[in-house]
């Protein structure tokens, strides 16, 4: 057992575990528009899921996929390995069982992508930090894409939804800023 007199280091921050120092990331957050990003993340919502209009029937995981051609179709909530593989391997033949019907704002470069940005399947998540179902679907949507050979880019979107995810939704966004998607 240590002595409390013990000279072992304090336990790294999780920035500092990714390489951030606690000074970088707190200017990082005391500098972040908060009701600007809080604005920018509502209206992507608002249009991604349009055609919901009970707020109260919108959740999180929530994911559009995008396939050939542009088709588009919709996955809510975590689902299965099995029956997100099969919406994306249609998705990359340009077939759909049901067409979304929201109004997805385009993806951009700047965003959090994983796997190959020019992928011609793209799955654009809502997701919220806090969200035990979010974190359920995340290690079938890494599968997905690592095994698609570049077919499929996933790109991640904030929508907070639990009681503190809006501030590790800050703290993350500035951990991208500093160290980059």
């Amino acid at each position: 057992l240590a002595s409390k007199n013990s000279t072992a280091p304090a336990p790294k921050t999780l920035s500092e575990q990714v390489g951030v120092s606690k000074e970088a990331l707190k200017a990082c957050i005391s500098g972040t528009d908060m009701e600007g990003l809080n604005t920018s993340i509502n209206d992507s919502v608002s249009k991604a899921m349009v055609h919901i209009p009970d707020i109260r029937q919108r959740g999180t995981p929530y994911n559009v996929i995008i396939g050939k051609d542009g088709v588009m179709t919709e996955v809510r909530g975590a689902d299965t390995y099995t029956n997100m593989k099969k919406v994306l391997d249609d998705a990359l033949i340009g077939k759909v069982d049901k067409a979304y019907e929201g109004n997805l704002p385009p993806v951009t470069a700047d965003e959090h992508i994983f796997g190959n940005p020019d992928a011609p399947v793209t799955i654009v998540e809502y997701s919220d930090y806090e969200c035990p179902y979010c974190k359920q679907l995340q290690p079938v949507l890494k599968q997905i894409v690592q095994e698609s050979n570049g077919n499929v880019r996933w790109v991640y979107r904030n929508y907070p939804l639990h009681q503190h995810s809006f501030e590790k939704l800050v703290a993350a966004e500035c951990i991208a800023k500093l160290k980059g998607n």
